[in-house]
Formats: structure tokens, sequence, C-alpha cells
């Protein structure tokens, strides 16, 4: 974050120290097509710098505040699939044990109990 604050106020300068001279030479000689574009383009840089910037701090905090919230838990969720408009099938760890869980708006059941392993003893 300190980068991007010492960046920010030089970026900002540059941006207006071509946008002063060009107002000033618009005045005398009207618009300029090139330079509306340069404008143009200058500012979607700048926009996306500054998304791209908080994207990234944004993605290294959620992952942060989420390895602090599971840490210690012993009941977890680890992957949903979705079967239908409203149903899902999830696996799900408990206390060392990994279940199998068919989901529905108005019930919830255990299909099946994984092994250790996580492999079907049938194959």
């Amino acid at each position: 974050m300190k980068r991007i604050g010492g960046f920010l106020p030089l970026l900002l300068a540059a941006f207006a120290s071509v946008l002063a001279p060009a107002a000033h030479a618009a005045a005398a000689e009207g618009p300029s097509l090139w330079l509306a574009a340069l404008k143009m383009v200058l500012a979607l840089a700048l926009i996306l710098a500054i998304l791209f910037a908080l994207s990234h701090y944004s993605k290294r905090y959620l992952e942060r505040f989420s390895k602090a919230r599971n840490s210690g838990k012993s009941v977890s969720i680890l992957e949903i699939r979705q079967t239908g408009p409203k149903t899902q099938v999830m696996v799900m760890e408990a206390f060392g044990a990994k279940y199998l869980l068919g989901v529905t708006p108005t019930n919830i059941s255990v299909i099946d109990k994984i092994p250790s392993g996580g492999t079907d003893e049938n194959e």
C-alpha cells in the first residue's frame, strides 16, 4: 500500500501537467481531437490502475481474513456441486470424518460417509 501511496501523487501531478497546457492551448486554438483522445486514455489508465491496486489488496486481505476465520474450526465444507436449480451435493468434514450430503431447500441428508483415504472402496 505504501508503494501506491507514494506513486499516486506523482501520477496525479503528471496527469495535471498534461492537462494544464492543454487547457491553455485549447482555449487559443480550439478543441483538438488528439488531445481529447490523450486525456481519455490517461484517465482510463489512471482508473484501471486504481481498480487493479484495489483488487490486488482486497484479494490479499480477504485471503488472510478467511484463513483466520477458518483456523481451529472442527466443521468445514470442502466442496459444493449444484445438481439442480435448488439442489446441491456437498462434501463436508466434521471432526475428522468426511461426509457426502444431499441438500435441498427443505432437507439435508447424509448420502454416504467417505473413507479417510477419499477413494471409493468399490473400485
